[in-house]
């Protein structure tokens, strides 16, 4: 079995794990006892919570284990110490779970003072408070640093091809499935992208600066053609969408902490509806970054080798067959690229990363399958800024 297949495999029994806690939760046995199903005071909500993230933290080990340590070693993929794989995990949960039980705290106030609706604008401006943050929550939560580097030789790259090169943070990062992306509300974005792209110390075959400036073109153009302001919106109305039919199921509420946990397990279900209808919005917004790069003449053929490079840093799977793309994959194969980009009479529109976009930000609605997918699974610095394109 390759790595990626094995990943794949572990993303799978992950978030099926979680469909199904969530499927007994809602229709066997209930919420547990100690959760509190009246109002009570706010350390007893703080105490009723952080019980309910403990299980989560626990019941996921296995999966964080295997993804984030057993899983690369085996493979012979770049990871980190037993220890500093340990202290990195630490900091992601304790990170990830700190936000949680303010999210849930603030359903809770809100659902108290006014209702369903309340709770659903609560969890709507949740999410956009997680979107403006997301950069600070990547280096708060992921342990990254900001690095200073000169950007100039891209600027140059940029300015042949008649773009100008946006606003851009470079973070310190080990793991090379990390490829940064867009943070902030769209029209107020900064592109993130790693240090070792711009510094040349990956220790595998460096990025050209060719490459690095094709990367910050096709990102520039899912900005232009509006592929990433329609991917946010999209997985915006997606959760606040379940989150609001979560709250009209049996048992489920947003007054009490039993009921915000039934309520959690409905969007869950609904977050993994998602997992399979999602990507086919995310695939056409990879393609676009594409074909934008291409009609500004960058060469297919760096295209290709800039693609085929982050994929081997990533899952190693340039090829796969349609049925496991469509189902499982937001960014399409590199060979699926190529075929793509041969069709340039064809312009494509698609909402860029909104099947990932929408995982993050579904911790505005108390979701658990963010950290479940085979991209991210026990690698922190990947649970904030997904892997992508």
């Amino acid at each position: 079995m390759t790595y990626a297949r094995a990943r794949l495999w572990l993303g799978i029994s992950g978030v099926g794990f979680w469909v199904i806690i969530a499927l007994t939760l809602l229709f066997i046995s209930g919420p547990p006892a100690f959760l509190s199903a009246a109002p009570v005071t706010f350390i007893e909500e703080v105490n009723g919570l952080s019980y309910l993230l403990g299980f989560y933290i626990l019941f996921s080990v296995p999966f964080d284990w295997l993804g984030g340590y057993e899983l690369p070693r085996r493979y012979g993929r770049t990871v980190p110490t037993l220890p500093n794989f340990i202290a990195q995990w630490l900091r992601g949960v304790l990170g990830q779970s700190l936000v949680l039980v303010l999210a849930g705290l603030i359903l809770l106030a809100a659902g108290r003072v006014a209702g369903r609706w309340g709770a659903i604008l609560a969890a709507l401006l949740l999410m956009v408070v997680l979107l403006a943050a997301q950069g600070w929550l990547a280096r708060f939560i992921g342990g990254l640093r900001t690095a200073t580097t000169s950007l100039k030789p891209y600027e140059q790259w940029l300015a042949r091809w008649g773009v100008k090169i946006p606003a851009v943070t470079v973070l310190q990062v080990s793991d090379p499935a990390f490829v940064g992306g867009f943070v902030g509300w769209p029209g107020r974005e900064r592109l993130v992208l790693p240090a070792s792209w711009i510094q040349q110390k990956t220790g595998l075959s460096a990025l050209s600066e060719e490459a690095v400036s094709t990367q910050i073109a096709r990102r520039i153009g899912v900005i232009e053609r509006g592929s990433r302001r329609r991917g946010v919106f999209l997985a915006l109305l997606w959760n606040v969408t379940g989150f609001a039919l979560a709250t009209t199921l049996p048992g489920a509420g947003v007054t009490n902490s039993r009921q915000l946990l039934l309520t959690a397990c409905g969007f869950t279900l609904w977050s993994f509806l998602g997992l399979l209808t999602l990507p086919s919005f995310s695939r056409p917004g990879v393609f676009e970054g594409d074909f934008f790069a291409a009609q500004l003449g960058i060469s297919r053929a760096a295209l290709e080798r800039t693609a085929a490079t982050l994929d081997q840093w990533q899952d190693d799977e340039p090829a796969r067959s349609s049925l496991v793309e469509t189902i499982f994959h937001p960014i399409p194969s590199v060979q699926s690229r190529v075929q793509r980009l041969a069709l340039s009479n064809r312009e494509p529109h698609g909402a860029w990363q909104a099947a990932r976009v929408a995982l993050f930000l579904s911790w505005g609605c108390f979701g658990f399958l963010s950290r479940a997918v085979h991209c991210n699974s026990g690698r922190p610095e990947l649970w904030v800024l997904f892997p992508g394109d």
